[in-house]
């Protein structure tokens, strides 16, 4: 009986969850009228049980080793977890909720375990390394061959060489990492919204403009004002606020807000930091650096340092001679303070009025962010590459400000979709990137449905 349930409830997951099959929309991309909150967990326990399976089957598979019993097959089987994962970091990323938030918080180390149990699987990684020594007499073609390589240096990256022991340390290690990376990032989002600054007196806000004020009225108490901020170091406000004590107060909520008090992280840091460093010790590392860039184009630390090296003296030079005018420009305006982080944009705005005739409200109106986009960036892709946009207003988004567009070579054929979630939101994360909801792919004919996000305030 219980195991006619079992079955009665996964037919129904198959039948009523839309990540348990491709989405029938053009490209495959995401159907955000049928994805629901609900469907995440079940999905992405699916997929990493799936995936476990084919795992096991390739691990244990009594023929020889060969590209496609074992590349190939390990490269499918994370089909569908792709699918899932893809659309869920998007969406906690970019505008997660309490749900996501609850789901991201579980799924985190139970994700960090299942991938441990991958690539930390000595079966599997012999007959990877098999594959990898005799990979020249393969005759594979370039593209395989470039697999081959990516899967047996990721199996190494990850510790597939290590005593058993070792791997037993470092999953308590992964999971460790995986819960405190999850509980950041989460932390970091709730104190950018705990930051919002309330303004009661109206004339505080001098040197907003009538709609700047109108934007920030808080609807639900008469005479008050939401100063927000967003993840990044300045905040675009400062530019414009005439009243210093306020463009203080802006500055600090921004740069303070998670140094101390409810949504203090330097814990979390501190603690991230040492098991980093445990991490990179366990994998023969001399600190987690060399560990993380052993696979990228600067391949160790001493190439950043000395990228930094070449390039603080610069940059700093530059910035004292810009904070010498600046502390003329404050003098002239008849003042007599020190320059401070907080009054930076708002006087080189000044600076560079006096010296430019250069007044940024008279150009605005010319950097509207569509009309940037489409006449900017999608123009110069014409002219360029021959590449064309057309915006798609049939396909669903995740929310009301994401645009969708799709791409066209300069013969007319496809190239993919594009969405565009540009404005800064209370659900998003701070920075800005660009990921996949459909990974490209030669292997199942896809074609690439990128989304952009930044936080324009």
């Amino acid at each position: 009986c219980n195991q006619n349930n079992k079955q009665a409830a996964m037919q129904n997951d198959e039948n009523n969850n839309p990540f348990f099959k491709e989405s029938a929309l053009p490209y495959s991309a995401p159907d955000f009228t049928k994805i629901k909150n609900k469907h995440f967990k079940p999905a992405l326990l699916e997929a990493m049980k799936r995936q476990s399976s084919a795992i096991k089957k390739i691990a244990e598979n009594s023929e020889k080793p060969t590209f496609d019993n074992t590349i190939l097959a390990l490269e499918k089987s994370k089909k569908m977890l792709d699918r899932v994962e893809n659309v869920f970091n998007a969406l906690t990323g970019a505008n997660t909720n309490d749900t996501l938030k609850k789901v991201q918080t579980e799924i985190s180390p139970l994700e960090a375990k299942h991938f441990d149990e991958i690539y930390l699987n000595n079966k599997l990684f012999s007959k990877v390394k098999n594959i990898y020594d005799n990979r020249e007499n393969l005759k594979l073609d370039a593209e395989s061959l470039k697999l081959v390589d990516y899967y047996y240096k990721k199996f190494i990256a990850a510790g597939a060489n290590l005593s058993d022991e070792d791997k037993s340390k470092l999953k308590n290690i992964n999971s460790q990492l995986a819960t405190l990376s999850t509980k950041f990032n989460q932390t970091l989002l709730e104190a950018d919204a705990a930051a919002t600054i309330e303004i009661h007196d109206i004339k505080k806000l001098a040197g907003f403009t009538k709609s700047q004020i109108a934007n920030i009225k808080d609807k639900t108490k008469k005479n008050t004002w939401l100063l927000t901020i967003t993840n990044t170091t300045q905040q675009s406000q400062l530019q414009y606020l005439k009243n210093r004590d306020v463009r203080k107060q802006l500055f600090e909520a921004g740069w303070n807000r998670t140094n101390g008090g409810k949504y203090d992280t330097k814990g979390i840091v501190t603690k991230m930091v040492e098991l980093r460093a445990q991490k990179a010790k366990l994998l023969g590392f001399k600190n987690f650096a060399s560990w993380r860039l052993q696979n990228t184009m600067a391949k160790k630390p001493q190439a950043v340092l000395d990228l930094f090296a070449k390039l603080v003296p610069a940059a700093t030079s530059k910035a004292r001679k810009e904070a010498a005018e600046i502390q003329k420009m404050i003098k002239k305006e008849g003042e007599n303070f020190k320059l401070e982080p907080w009054d930076w944009n708002f006087y080189a705005e000044k600076v560079r009025k006096a010296k430019y005739n250069l007044d940024e409200n008279e150009v605005k109106p010319y950097f509207e962010l569509k009309t940037v986009l489409e006449k900017g960036v999608f123009y110069a892709a014409k002219k360029l590459y021959g590449i064309t946009f057309k915006k798609r207003t049939d396909l669903p988004t995740y929310q009301k400000d994401v645009m969708t567009y799709e791409l066209f070579e300069e013969n007319g054929t496809p190239l993919g979709l594009f969405y565009a979630d540009y404005y800064a939101r209370s659900s998003k994360s701070g920075g800005a990137w660009m990921d996949n909801f459909v990974t490209q792919s030669t292997l199942y004919n896809k074609k690439p449905v990128i989304y952009n996000v930044m936080n324009i305030a």
